[in-house]
Parts: C-alpha cells; sequence; structure tokens
C-alpha cells in the first residue's frame, strides 16, 4: 500500500495563523461598532422615556387638581371656571381640556366630570418634532 502524506509547508501554517487573526480582530471592530450603535439608541429612548414619563406624571397632577376642585365647587360651574389653572378649558359638556409639554413632546388631554369625580376620556402622546431619532 502506498500511503502519501501530505505535508504542509511552514510559510502555509503562517498564512493560516495571519487569517485567523485578521478575521477575528475585524469581528471585534464590527462588535464594538454595534455595541456603541446601541448605546446611542439606548440613551435617545431613555431620554424620551423620561420625557414621556414627565408629560405623564404632570397630567396625573393636573388631573388630581381638576377633581380636588370640581369636588370643592361642588355643583357649582361658574365658581369651577374661574378656579381653572391655566391652560384648563371647561366646555360645555363638561370636559376639561388640556395640553401638557414637555422637550418638543405634548400630551392632549382630556377628563370628564361624573358624579364619583373627574375622569379621563383622552390621553394622547404628541410628538412635535422629530429632530430627536434624525440627528
Amino acid at each position: 500500500m502506498n500511503e502519501r502524506r501530505m505535508k504542509m509547508a511552514p510559510g502555509a501554517a503562517m498564512l493560516i495563523l495571519i487569517l485567523v487573526v485578521l478575521t477575528v480582530s475585524m469581528l471585534g471592530v464590527l462588535t464594538l461598532m454595534s455595541a456603541r450603535g446601541d448605546l446611542t439608541l439606548s440613551e435617545r429612548s431613555a431620554r424620551l422615556t423620561e420625557a414621556t414619563c414627565r408629560l405623564n406624571a404632570q397630567a396625573e397632577r393636573t388631573l388630581a387638581q381638576l377633581d380636588a376642585l370640581n369636588a370643592a365647587c361642588g355643583g357649582d360651574e361658574t365658581a369651577l371656571r374661574a378656579a381653572l389653572p391655566e391652560g384648563v378649558t371647561l366646555d360645555a359638556q363638561g370636559t376639561f381640556v388640556w395640553r401638557e409639554e414637555v422637550n418638543g413632546r405634548a400630551l392632549e388631554c382630556a377628563a370628564v366630570r361624573t358624579p364619583q369625580g373627574v375622569r379621563w376620556t383622552e390621553h394622547r402622546l404628541l410628538a412635535q418634532t422629530e429632530d430627536e431619532w434624525n440627528d
């Protein structure tokens, strides 16, 4: 039987080693670039989420204030209209309408007077600018 052994030249092993090192280095650079992009996106998302939470908190405080005013004024709509906070209006159907704004984002709010108190009817988030995502 004729056994053939394949011999590798010393230069071929070095060539394979260089190729492996270059491939692993390139994958490392791509991983770092991806991680940096993810960090940027996460920071933007955190800023927008924080602004949205601040809007919701302000709207809830305004709703609580309107509920307290509604309870204090009882059925006297004239006194209630006179005591409304700035930016809040009361329409003929007994619906409070106002808008909260923070950092280019807005929350349009509407709440209705009920016998149990003031309750939400609309709570709509608006993005006035898209610069946060397009810079």
